[in-house]
């Protein structure tokens, strides 16, 4: 009796029972169309979600004036005297002789100088300061937005499955969306304007 009982009940692990490998292709076969067209619907939900999310959060910035943060003043200096450098010739500046009432100043030393380039540049190019400004805020929250994304799906492989699969990109798409809609990250936007 106990024989008969074991082969007609075969143990879940037994992959060489042929009636669980019939099983597996049917379920295999018959739901990996079904399974992709769920995934790609979460997928374009998602996807569509954290785009008008993300447009919510930067339409101030983007329709409205230059916000009122603390740090605009220093900040609007700052990219018209790049400007004024760069137009007079000089690739990386050192000292703002526009600065400080006429006597200048080191902030290029004191001060990350990666978003003065851009704006600077920008206004160089004969854009507003404000807009060059308002452009490199926005280009700050893309870049945050892309590091959070590339994040996340680096800790989406490491810790399930060691791989990159196709559930790691909504992951990661809501952990970005997530990320610039953190209440200091817009106060640093609005706020402080602190990019």
């Amino acid at each position: 009796a106990m024989e008969i009982a074991e082969q007609s009940w075969p143990a879940p692990w037994d992959v060489g029972h042929a009636p669980l490998r019939v099983r597996a292709a049917w379920r295999t076969a018959a739901g990996a169309a079904r399974r992709a067209l769920a995934a790609a619907a979460l997928g374009a939900l998602i996807l569509a979600a954290s785009v008008a999310v993300n447009a919510v959060a930067v339409s101030a910035l983007v329709r409205g004036a230059l916000p009122d943060g603390h740090d605009v003043r220093p900040h609007l200096a700052n990219t018209a005297a790049y400007a004024r450098a760069f137009d007079q010739g000089v690739s990386w500046p050192r000292w703002l002789p526009d600065l400080s009432g006429g006597f200048g100043g080191p902030n290029p030393l004191l001060y990350s100088p990666l978003p003065f380039h851009l704006t600077g540049r920008l206004v160089g190019g004969r854009i507003d300061v404000a807009e060059a400004l308002k452009a490199g805020a926005l280009l700050a929250m893309v870049l945050a937005f892309a590091g959070m994304w590339f994040w996340a799906l680096r800790v989406h492989a490491a810790w399930w499955t060691g791989v990159t699969t196709p559930a790691a990109w909504p992951f990661a798409l809501s952990c970005a969306t997530l990320y610039t809609l953190a209440p200091y990250h817009l106060f640093d936007l609005y706020g402080r304007f602190a990019y």
